[in-house]
């Protein structure tokens, strides 16, 4: 049998981080079974559903790799695939006329104040609240009858035995029948309710397996019901765990998770500390808990939850698809790092963790920096032209010389750049005449007191040098320090800071090779003439 997966994202929010997980999960799952992945959008909520939210969750699918078979846009043997057209088209009529005549279902004509009266009764007894079947033993005949002339409702009967299914995460599950309740499945005004159409749909566009979130295992056993009253074979489900913030607390898209700054400036997640309104529980980097005043926590924010806001913010698509794949499954203890042909061809759904994952962002750009470093060279020199071109740095277009120094300066700055704008900081120094020096830069400069006769005497010996080696250029600059009795460190430091205006960056020899001799030479000769204007 074909491996048959659905994606059933409702439409009345952007795609958030949980909801791609999902998405993910299932399209990993048909592609490693080359089975078929299905996308319907569940849009009956006419109040909140939205096309702008539709656009979201296409695009931001799209943004991630994750394309369907099936679905908008697509088409299919099974569609429509917008659950609004569905009902238009009476797809779900022949499964209530299945439901009633084969006994399955009911209809139900209690009022609401009757049933608010008999739920405040259960209550008062510390009784399971639920419809107390008061027109099950209504004939059918009758109850067809009352339905012509009286506003109703249609239940599913629940059965008396246990429910249970296995699980392909959690294992068996089990459900006592005194936990469910006859559920409405058709509302008085003859629209189908939620669990109920799920089940029609996924029936229907013959859905083998049913992958979504762990909060969806509460309606799981009422659409059992649905399934074995309509006499039709189950799916397999599986129930993904929940995904918890760095804050401990559920992710959702209305409970966003907080982060902001401690009074040390470091950056800190907060929660709501329980019995104190008046303050936060602080979680820093290192997992630490503590509570303090909400005053003391400064530059409040939200931490980002919805696919779209990772897009504008930069990440790239194969560093957040791998991230999330690891939230919840891992292939061992140390790999960490997959392509999707990786993840489709190691992916298995029943070695999902059952117990919650935790999402951090912080973890997400360490993936995000692990991408970065394998990224075409090519690829990314274009985009670091873009970046600087647009921080007016360089020009549109650039010459043969630029294009091959952008070359080079992708191939270096890549271990260093997490995201495409870092570039801009980092990358001035390769085209700019000249560079400031920062204050760790100077101090640098300044360790020798006679670090401007090295430069330039250095600058001399270096207009000699192979520029196209860099393993040839260090090697010369040893010979020189070792000459002039100079510890090497002692050399490199006041070197770098001239030429670079600062004490970090790429190999100091890759970065003299890449912004070629005059500029390297010039450098030299300025930091040594910065040192001598500040002496006198």
């Amino acid at each position: 049998m074909t491996t048959r997966v659905r994606f059933a994202p409702s439409n009345t929010g952007t795609l958030h981080i949980g909801g791609a997980r999902t998405a993910l999960y299932n399209w990993l799952w048909a592609r490693k079974n080359k089975g078929t992945f299905i996308l319907r959008i569940e849009d009956t909520d006419l109040e909140r559903s939205k096309k702008e939210f539709t656009d979201n969750i296409l695009s931001s699918l799209g943004w991630l790799g994750i394309d369907w078979d099936e679905g908008p846009g697509k088409g299919g043997p099974h569609g429509p695939y917008y659950q609004t057209e569905r009902a238009k088209a009476g797809l779900y009529r022949p499964f209530v006329d299945k439901l009633l005549s084969g006994g399955g279902a009911y209809r139900c004509f209690c009022s609401r104040e009757r049933l608010d009266k008999v739920n405040a009764e259960q209550k008062a007894k510390k009784l399971r609240v639920g419809y107390d079947r008061q027109c099950f033993s209504i004939p059918a005949a009758e109850a067809e009858k009352r339905a012509k002339t009286e506003p109703g409702v249609i239940r599913i009967k629940v059965p008396d035995q246990s429910i249970s299914w296995e699980d392909g995460i959690q294992g068996k599950v089990t459900w006592k029948p005194e936990d469910i309740s006859d559920e409405v499945v058709i509302r008085s005004d003859g629209s189908p309710m939620y669990n109920f159409v799920v089940v029609c749909d996924d029936v229907t566009m013959e859905v083998t397996d049913v992958i979504r979130g762990a909060d969806h295992s509460s309606n799981t056993p009422k659409q059992l019901c649905i399934y074995k009253a309509l006499g039709v074979p189950t799916p397999n489900f599986s129930h993904i765990p929940l995904i918890f913030g760095p804050n401990g607390k559920k992710l959702s898209k209305r409970a966003p998770v907080l982060a902001g700054k401690n009074g040390k400036g470091e950056d800190v997640y907060v929660a709501a500390a329980e019995g104190a309104p008046d303050s936060w529980e602080v979680i820093d980097a290192k997992g630490n808990r503590s509570v303090v005043k909400k005053s003391e926590v400064t530059e409040l924010r939200q931490v980002m939850s919805q696919v779209d806001e990772y897009r504008e913010a930069g990440y790239l698509p194969q560093a957040v698809v791998n991230y999330l794949a690891l939230l919840g499954w891992g292939y061992d203890d140390k790999t960490e790092f997959f392509t999707k042909d990786d993840l489709v061809s190691k992916f298995d759904i029943h070695k999902v963790s059952s117990s919650p994952a935790q999402f951090d962002p912080r973890k997400l750009e360490h993936f995000q920096g692990l991408h970065m470093r394998v990224l075409d060279v090519d690829f990314l020199a274009g985009k670091f032209t873009e970046e600087l071109h647009r921080a007016g740095v360089l020009p549109a277009t650039l010459g043969p010389a630029d294009k091959e120094r952008m070359k080079l300066v992708a191939a270096a700055e890549r271990e260093r750049v997490r995201f495409f704008r870092e570039i801009v900081e980092k990358g001035r120094m390769y085209f700019e005449e000249n560079v400031a020096y920062d204050a760790k830069a100077i101090e640098n400069l300044r360790k020798r007191p006679d670090a401007a006769e090295l430069l330039v005497a250095y600058a001399k010996v270096l207009e000699s040098g192979s520029f196209s080696d860099p393993k040839a250029l260090e090697e010369q600059a040893r010979v020189f320090s070792k000459e002039r009795n100079v510890k090497f460190g002692e050399l490199v430091h006041p070197v770098r800071a001239a030429v670079t205006g600062t004490t970090m960056g790429p190999g100091l020899f890759d970065i003299i090779r890449t912004i070629g001799k005059d500029r390297a030479l010039a450098r030299l000769n300025r930091a040594a003439d910065f040192l001598r204007s500040a002496a006198s």
